[in-house]
């Protein structure tokens, strides 16, 4: 190659690149440019980010027109449960307004809030214990164990009463949960209690006065057939009743002034006459109150009045 040639060939290369530069000046951001793509950008999405999703709070149980800046109360979906969150999607909405003639441009999406809380075991186990305290002043219960079926929403204003509905008020028990004057659901509780109560500390004979045998202790009656016993003076045992057993009404009876079978002075009056002897009791004896008696002399029974003083009274004074 000749040095015209070599030379030639530079001189076309220095003079493409020149071209070539020229040709694609680098691109510089031009601010007022940016600022008018800028607004387009917003122009064409805002509208739809506006009309894309509306949350509205509510505090009964339906959205009416003026939640969504209407102006009317007119109901638009009902039904909705404290705390509970309902999406409308616009379709739905749009057609719900037409039928009530409503001008109303729907967003795509409305998501619906009615205000409330979710109710917990412990809040209902506190409800049973205020139930107990009431119409139950003498237990001292204890809630072991609550069976909340399905999740319980009420209003936030608003607390949770329980009221008993089973037949038994102990062991596994059924309660019906209120909030704001209205029923919300049942659950199902199983409550334990405890009375004071006498218990035996050493055997008891039939026939035995408790008296000096028994102690005041806390008594599990969940599963208690029979009630306590509340007084237990001038009151002997019906049976036998074991070492640590609760002691029940029905293991009471009174105890006698006189017992079967004793001595007793028997006074006869009629009129002025009145004579005296003594006679074997038939049967146990209290005072003021009608017993038989076996005079001694004629073997013959006879009924009379036991008094105070230990005599039994026949005929008048």
């Amino acid at each position: 190659m000749s040095p015209n040639t070599t030379a030639s060939t530079r001189g076309n290369n220095r003079s493409n690149n020149r071209s070539n530069n020229r040709s694609t000046p680098p691109l510089v951001a031009n601010p007022v440019t940016l600022m008018l793509l800028t607004m387009v950008v917003l122009t064409l999405l805002l509208p739809s980010i506006a009309r894309g999703a509306t949350v509205v709070y509510i505090s009964s149980d339906c959205l009416v027109a003026s939640d969504l800046g209407i102006v009317s109360d007119e109901p638009l979906v009902c039904g909705i449960k404290y705390g509970e969150t309902r999406k409308i999607l616009r379709s739905e909405m749009d057609r719900i307004t037409a039928q009530k003639n409503i001008v109303y441009k729907s967003d795509n999406i409305i998501t619906v809030i009615r205000d409330g809380y979710k109710v917990g075991e412990d809040e209902v186990a506190k409800a049973v214990v205020a139930y107990y305290g009431e119409y139950y002043p003498s237990y001292n219960v204890s809630v072991e164990r609550v069976n909340i079926r399905q999740p319980i929403y009420i209003g936030n204003s608003y607390g949770v009463s329980a009221t008993l509905t089973s037949a038994s008020p102990l062991g596994n028990t059924v309660f019906q949960l209120q909030s704001g004057g209205e029923d919300v659901a049942k659950v199902n509780v199983y409550v334990r209690a405890y009375q004071e109560g006498y218990v035996s500390s050493m055997p008891i004979s039939r026939g035995e006065a408790f008296r000096g045998r028994v102690a005041r202790k806390a008594v599990d009656i969940t599963f208690l057939k029979g009630d306590l016993a509340t007084n237990i003076d001038k009151f002997v045992a019906t049976k036998y009743v074991g070492k640590g057993k609760p002691i029940l009404e029905e293991h009471l009876t009174r105890a006698p002034s006189a017992k079967k079978g004793s001595i007793v002075p028997v006074r006869y009056s009629s009129g002025a006459i009145v004579v005296e002897s003594s006679g074997q009791l038939v049967e146990d004896a209290y005072i003021g109150e009608p017993v038989s008696v076996k005079n001694m002399d004629t073997n013959k029974t006879i009924t009379g009045v036991y008094d105070a003083s230990g005599t039994v009274l026949i005929g008048t004074p």
